[in-house]
């Protein structure tokens, strides 16, 4: 199953962090909610987490970022982030950074989900 927000497509594979979701509606103290992050128009992933910075650190982490990690020097201070719990330098420049809205938990939108995959062989 797709999704589609501003030309971008995406999936729950694009998902790093799934564990984190904390739908609409439930107790959400830190508000955790969904952030897209995409080059160009195409998914690089999406990440739970309460803020920007979060939301590239968890994706830094789990390796979704490590096409845009360069060699940091003096001379290129000023267009690093450091990022991920190793405080590894990126070039993020070409990287988009969308906050989704957080959708709530439905039986019926899950399970007619699940029908519609059954029905075209993808479960």
């Amino acid at each position: 199953m797709q999704a589609k927000v501003h030309e971008i497509t995406f999936t729950d594979e694009d998902i790093v962090n799934y564990d984190a979701w904390i739908p609409e509606g439930e107790y959400n103290p830190y508000n955790v909610v969904p952030w897209l992050i995409a080059e160009h128009g195409f998914v690089v992933c999406i990440v739970f987490a309460s803020n920007v910075q979060d939301a590239l650190d968890e994706a830094c982490d789990a390796g979704k970022l490590d096409a845009y990690m360069v060699r940091h020097t003096d001379d290129n201070d000023d267009a690093v982030t450091f990022l991920g719990n190793a405080g590894e330098a990126f070039d993020l420049e070409s990287i988009e950074i969308l906050q989704l809205p957080n959708p709530g938990r439905s039986f019926v939108a899950q399970f007619n989900a699940m029908k519609e995959s059954e029905a075209h062989g993808t479960r």
